[in-house]
């Protein structure tokens, strides 16, 4: 599939390119060359899917995909110690809460 012109909607040219994930690649800009993480791709993919849903109630905040772009967005080591203290923070909550499964009627 060709690249979109100046009067093509992006959106439409993009959406059936969700479907098929040997077809993310097609989506990157082409001047990157290739030289990006796949796994970072993947996962910009799936916050510009959740963006283009028809339904505007099933899509997410403007701050919540700025968030997790911004995420994205930081140094390895910086998400590193971010996943480190939420886990923390996961562990002591659900530590003092009780049993997390119980609670969550699981």
């Amino acid at each position: 599939m060709s690249r979109p012109t100046e009067e093509q909607n992006l959106i439409h040219w993009a959406a059936p390119l969700f479907k098929d994930r040997s077809q993310f690649t097609a989506i990157a800009d082409p001047l990157l060359g290739g030289k990006y993480p796949k796994k970072s791709l993947y996962q910009a993919l799936a916050i510009a899917a959740m963006c283009i849903q028809e339904e505007a109630d099933r899509r997410p905040l403007i701050a919540d995909v700025v968030m997790a772009l911004e995420y994205l967005a930081m140094p390895i080591d910086e998400k590193k110690a971010t996943l480190t203290s939420t886990e923390s923070i996961h562990h002591v909550e659900s530590v003092k809460g009780g049993n997390a499964k119980e609670e969550l009627g699981a």
